[in-house]
């Protein structure tokens, strides 16, 4: 009976030691400065996306970062319709969402991401560009990891 009784005990103080282990979220990349240049390749870049894009309907696409391939991540968007349009990146992992950025008709923008402690990124990234207006988009998108 009094072995049952330490087994159950033991048992039970186990089990309250592993709940109060708190799992931490996973930490979402940060945003570096962003930038007007273009969106040129490497021979050595990791290419996620490369797109281009018309219409009226938003560009919605997401891409998966292997853990120990790259450190930076450059997201590059050229709006050559006539209406402007905005950007929205989000690291799925995490649940970060980086603010909306708008591109004016006939600019670019570079948006820059690594982790915070200078180590590999990691996860799903989503690049979404829409208009607010409803006009016809003309756009290229390139996401690429080094």
């Amino acid at each position: 009976m009094r072995m049952k009784v330490l087994t159950t005990l033991l048992v039970l103080v186990m089990m309250f030691s592993l709940a109060s282990i708190s799992f931490a979220s996973p930490v979402a990349p940060v945003e570096g400065p962003s930038s007007g240049d273009g969106g040129d390749f490497s021979i050595l870049d990791t290419i996620y996306i490369d797109s281009s894009h018309s219409g009226k309907t938003a560009f919605d696409q997401s891409f998966t970062v292997s853990p120990d391939s790259d450190k930076n991540l450059n997201i590059w968007v050229k709006n050559d319709g006539s209406s402007s349009v905005d950007v929205f990146v989000e690291h799925i992992d995490s649940g970060k969402q980086y603010p909306t950025y708008t591109v004016g008709s006939g600019e670019q923008l570079t948006r820059t991401f690594n982790m915070p402690d200078g180590s590999y990124l990691y996860g799903e990234f989503r690049v979404y560009v829409y208009t607010t207006d409803g006009s016809e988009m003309n756009i290229k998108v390139r996401a690429r990891g080094y």
